[in-house]
């Protein structure tokens, strides 16, 4: 399994998440003019910021993003002359590259690290510099603690309940300072008809340290199943499931939060 387009795809789903929750934002004194949606994480090579313009409901009927696919509704909005860094504890600084690509949903427009230069570590604290004209915007995070996933170990196999479910039971230790978990599942093997690697892909949460649950895959023949645990830092829980607007950011609106992700592959019979 590719942890890399596992990892791209869970950040999809948390990306996507952050423009749903902003659908009704809680009241605010002043409207602000750029939106920040950053989650740094333990697992990636790579860290990723998207920045965005603020825009009203009447702009956003009548802009020209129409022409685009509902999936790339946000694009005309991005920020392309920002600039963007992070520091560490001991004030080291990493800038951010700018990549630019309207309509390529797997590596959309964004800001990055170049890989391997910045290593995000659990307990550490990281902070936010953002400039966009003459507006900074600043943020905080401390990622959560380091854990490991205890059920079921790398490498184990797992027997399927039926031809076409499997029970799942997963158990990993506590993180400290973890507000949530955000689990994914991804199921893979040959499709034997088309003669391609297929992946079938599921995403569940979970407060506590376990989590139990029969799912349901449509393939034909899994022979394979990679999880990831995500733990959470508050600011990522307090805007994605309590709706507050600005998260560990100040000058924007959107979250800067942090996750330690742990991943354990197995085989399927």
């Amino acid at each position: 399994m590719n942890n890399k387009l596992h990892h791209k795809y869970f950040f999809i789903i948390v990306f996507f998440g952050y423009f749903i929750s902003c659908q009704n934002p809680s009241a605010v004194d002043e409207q602000l003019k750029y939106s920040v949606v950053c989650l740094l994480t333990t697992s990636n090579s790579s860290q990723q910021l998207f920045m965005y313009r603020t825009a009203n409901l009447s702009e956003k009927e009548n802009s020209s993003m129409n022409r685009y696919d509902n999936n790339y509704l946000w694009l005309p909005f991005f920020v392309e002359n920002g600039s963007v860094k992070i520091l560490e504890e001991n004030l080291t600084v990493h800038n951010f590259n700018l990549k630019t690509d309207s309509l390529n949903q797997q590596d959309i427009s964004k800001y990055y690290t170049a890989a391997d230069t910045l290593i995000i570590t659990p307990n550490s604290v990281y902070k936010l510099e953002a400039t966009i004209d003459a507006n900074t915007i600043v943020g905080s995070t401390k990622v959560p603690g380091d854990f490991s996933i205890t059920h079921p170990l790398q490498g184990e196999v797992m027997t399927k309940k039926n031809s076409s479910s499997v029970e799942m039971n997963i158990h990993w230790s506590r993180s400290d300072r973890a507000f949530y978990y955000l689990l994914t599942v991804t199921f893979a093997g040959k499709n034997t008809i088309y003669n391609y690697q297929e992946y079938e892909h599921f995403y569940f949460s979970s407060r506590d340290t376990t989590f139990n649950s029969v799912i349901d895959f449509r393939m034909a023949k899994p022979e394979s199943c990679f999880i990831t645990v995500y733990a959470v830092d508050k600011n990522y829980y307090d805007h994605k499931f309590k709706g507050i607007d600005m998260s560990g950011l100040t000058g924007a609106y959107g979250y800067f939060g942090s996750a330690v992700g742990k991943s354990v592959s197995v085989r399927i019979q």
